[in-house]
């Protein structure tokens, strides 16, 4: 019995160290999983708490250590990363609930912004449209040679010309100017545009609450 003890001894140091030459980062030829499965030119190219991955001819697999073969899984194991600290996988896991919240609100804000910078946009350019539209009134106008409420006065010259009377009156609530034309024409400017007028028939066109309003048969006074 005695004797016998050497000659196992040196049977299992010779297993061990098979089992330790393993090198993992080498190609295997064949390697064969417990469950049948045989993977040819497996090489090992990452390891988890739970699996390895291993890279073959068909592709990348994730294998648990359980599967693989005794040696392979002893020279797996000793590269197998200890499981995360739970308190320490809470705080990582915390910080990017954080990070994504964050995320969202900046979004969120980016929304915003695009849509308030949409209606500002919009609201501009409702108001050029709308002051275009009024600058072809007035030029209309002006080719007619009659005068519509709000035209300064430097319209007003290019369509009736200077007027043979000016007049100012500062009693009211504000300061008012009447030119005077010949034929009974006259225009009254308020701060500097036209608040209401008069044609050589005695039509008329004022501005009241922000509406202009005419009388004596049209919203326009007559060609001078």
């Amino acid at each position: 019995m005695m004797r016998r003890l050497p000659t196992l001894f040196v049977l299992f140091f010779v297993a061990t160290l098979s089992v330790a030459a393993v090198d993992l980062s080498q190609t295997i030829a064949e390697l064969r999983l417990k469950d049948g499965r045989i993977l040819k030119a497996a090489r090992v190219v990452g390891y988890s708490p739970t699996n390895v991955a291993l890279r073959y001819e068909g592709g990348l697999c994730s294998v648990p250590y359980a599967q693989l073969p005794d040696d392979v899984r002893t020279a797996a194991e000793s590269r197998r990363p200890p499981p995360p600290d739970p308190e320490k996988q809470a705080a990582i896991e915390a910080e990017i609930r954080a990070r994504v919240a964050r995320l969202a609100e900046v979004q969120r804000r980016e929304r915003e912004r695009i849509a308030r910078d949409a209606a500002e946009f919009q609201a501009r350019e409702a108001e050029r449209q709308k002051l275009a539209r009024r600058q072809e009134e007035i030029e209309r106008a002006i080719g007619e040679k009659t005068i519509v409420v709000g035209m300064t006065q430097e319209q007003v010259v290019r369509s009736w010309g200077e007027p043979t009377k000016k007049t100012t009156d500062t009693s009211g609530s504000g300061d008012e100017e009447r030119w005077t034309y010949s034929g009974r024409k006259w225009v009254s400017f308020k701060s500097g545009v036209v608040s209401s007028w008069s044609g050589a028939n005695g039509q008329e066109e004022q501005q009241q609450n922000g509406q202009r309003r005419g009388s004596g048969g049209g919203s326009r006074g007559s060609r001078g």
